[in-house]
């Protein structure tokens, strides 16, 4: 591979020529601040067009110049010219392979193909961590993945749930139902438990409860003939008071009579006998002089009358109350029986609303367990579509699971480091188009492992930069070497 540059006040590259003609793997070496890092990054800028480095013109200088000599994405040579200057002002053109200017940055950008600018060495650190795959994954992966719609698709469907611009997604929703379900738990653990012999005798509380009102029903029934004892109690007085005063009133009128003697024994005996008859208008016709006495005499009989039939009012009345129907005995074993049995069904009835309020709340956690186990199955189906999507990229051994990177089933955090990094720079190979790629630290990197890397470079025909820490030389670009 044929790659020239030419350095006009380019940081400490105040006028240098570069010619790393014949190199896939290039070596820079050199002690800390010795301008390792800005190397790479200048041709870094060459193959993005891009400016990276802030103010790259060196101290006292007023502008500065770069010009490279490198491969376009399908491996054509073109001169890449970057001018900038002190104000921050750069400018970037080229001449094509077929010797045409090109000053649009973004036809420049199209010749010289993709760049992630990434190396290696900061995949691999971000492969350590969740956030850092995550990471890893949407903004390099994705790239060389097949089907990256449908992947897309799948993690905005099951993102995790403190992903909050996707709230409502499966793990989201499963988190909320899990919040619930130990909501719902303790509602339950508190609620009391009905007795098995309760639940036995759930299915007869209907027919005890018919039964039971029933019972009731012709309690009632009897309440409304059971005598009143105070009323009775109080018309048998009533009727004693009638009755001596019916008799009292009697004696008054025979005083009087006896008083009278316009009677004779014979014609009293004989008025008494027609009044009782019921015979008073011709009492009255006989004895038209004695109308008082007649009357008096009249009194009397419908007194002793009244005495004789109990026809006084209370009489009657307490005649009306002790008619009615009533069995007392019927009457009081009913309300043993109901008083008996009232407690019994009363608390089966709690106990029965009690179960029925656990069975709701079961049920209902029953439903949410269900809906978490449905979204625990769509989960795992969509996991098992997105590693099939893994599977079909042909990631070169790289497996990528929910939880971690694996390389031949074993975490990457337990792989050989410069295996996982040699695998990662295959990976970045495919991610750009353009021809270069910077791997980073060589120290980790043993014989066997370098040639793979040399290997990588001629597979991809790429122009990989690498670096080494080395205090005892001055800044270097070389050929890497397999001792």
């Amino acid at each position: 591979m044929e790659v020239k540059a030419r350095y006009l006040n380019y940081k400490k590259l105040e006028s240098t020529e570069l010619d790393l003609s014949g190199c896939n793997v290039i070596l820079v070496a050199g002690p800390n601040e010795a301008g390792k890092t800005s190397v790479i990054t200048s041709f870094e800028e060459a193959f993005m067009a891009q400016a990276i480095a802030k103010n790259p013109v060196t101290k006292g200088k007023e502008e500065g110049k770069a010009v490279y000599e490198i491969p376009d994405k399908d491996g054509n040579m073109v001169t890449v010219v970057y001018e900038y200057n002190t104000d921050g002002t750069a400018k970037f053109s080229m001449i094509d392979s077929l010797g045409k200017i090109i000053n649009s940055v973004t036809k420049i950008r199209e010749i010289l193909g993709s760049y992630a600018r990434v190396t290696a060495d900061q995949l691999y650190s971000l492969s350590l961590t969740e956030s850092g795959r995550k990471t890893f994954l949407e903004k390099y992966l994705y790239e060389i993945l097949k089907n990256p719609g449908r992947l897309a698709e799948i993690d905005k469907q099951i993102s995790e749930a403190k992903n909050k611009s996707t709230e409502g997604n499966l793990f989201h929703t499963r988190t909320k139902l899990n919040a619930e379900t130990r909501a719902q738990e303790i509602v339950l653990n508190t609620m009391p438990k009905p007795s098995q012999q309760d639940v036995a005798n759930f299915p007869s509380l209907v027919n005890w409860q018919k039964s039971l009102q029933i019972i009731k029903d012709r309690i009632d029934v009897a309440k409304t003939n059971m005598p009143n004892q105070e009323l009775v109690e109080q018309l048998q007085k009533n009727l004693e008071k009638e009755r001596q005063a019916a008799k009292d009133e009697i004696v008054k009128l025979n005083k009087t009579i006896s008083t009278t003697n316009f009677f004779t024994y014979s014609e009293v005996n004989d008025i008494i006998r027609r009044v009782k008859d019921n015979d008073p208008v011709n009492v009255l016709q006989d004895y038209p002089d004695k109308e008082e006495l007649i009357g008096h005499l009249g009194e009397i009989a419908d007194l002793e009358a009244a005495i004789e039939e109990d026809s006084f009012e209370s009489a009657i009345e307490l005649n009306t109350l002790q008619s009615k129907s009533f069995d007392k005995k019927a009457y009081v074993a009913d309300v043993e029986k109901y008083d008996k049995n009232l407690p019994v069904i009363e608390a089966l009835e709690l106990a029965k609303k009690n179960f029925d309020a656990y069975e709701l709340q079961r049920n209902t956690l029953v439903e949410i367990n269900t809906k978490i186990a449905k979204i625990t199955d769509n989960i795992e189906m969509l996991r098992a579509e997105k590693k099939q999507i893994f599977v079909e990229s042909d990631l070169n051994g790289l497996e990528i699971t929910e939880d971690d990177f694996l390389v031949d089933g074993i975490s990457i955090s337990q792989t050989c480091e410069s295996k996982v990094k040699l695998l990662l720079a295959d990976i970045l190979c495919r991610v750009s188009s353009a021809k270069l790629l910077v791997l980073g630290n060589i120290d980790t990197f043993g014989k066997d492992k370098r040639k793979e890397l040399i290997a990588l470079a001629e597979k991809y025909n790429k122009l990989i930069f690498v670096e080494k820490v080395d205090d005892d030389t001055e800044l270097t670009l070389t050929n890497l070497i397999i001792d």
